[in-house]
């Protein structure tokens, strides 16, 4: 009896654990598109999607030096007002949902970053997928 009392609540105990150790912290970023109720829910009901949209916002894109040959870029604008004026104090801690990059399925984008000399690489979904599948897969082996 006293067995069966002790693997119920170390069975209690572990699902306590694996909840409170699985829950997701929200990247403030998020609330430029998400509102805060719909990424409590999201937590509770798709932690999943939560894990993507915080790997999203921290991976989706990349800045580089602008590339001394030619290459085929949108100018990137602020769309609080339409500015292509951006500092380079704004990319610190950088919000795509406050401009208007976007990720394509089958290959970078790139977007020139005002004066800054700086080019914003968009990275492929199906790239920022695979990439994401790794991550989680990494992540899975350290627990």
């Amino acid at each position: 009896m006293k067995a069966i009392r002790f693997f119920s609540a170390l069975s209690l105990l572990v699902v306590f654990s694996t909840t409170v150790f699985s829950q997701q912290t929200i990247d403030s970023r998020l609330l430029a598109k998400y509102d805060q109720a719909s990424l409590q829910k999201m937590q509770q009901d798709s932690p999943d999607q939560l894990d993507f949209l915080n790997y999203y916002v921290e991976h989706a894109g990349y800045l580089v030096d602008m590339p001394q040959k030619p290459i085929q870029y949108t100018d990137l604008v602020r769309l609080s007002d339409n500015s292509k004026a951006i500092s380079l104090g704004e990319l610190t801690n950088f919000n795509l949902y406050l401009y208007n990059c976007k990720n394509l399925q089958d290959k970078n984008s790139y977007y020139k970053v005002g004066n800054t000399g700086k080019l914003l690489i968009m990275v492929a979904m199906k790239n920022l997928q695979t990439q994401y599948n790794n991550y989680k897969r990494m992540k899975t082996l350290k627990r």
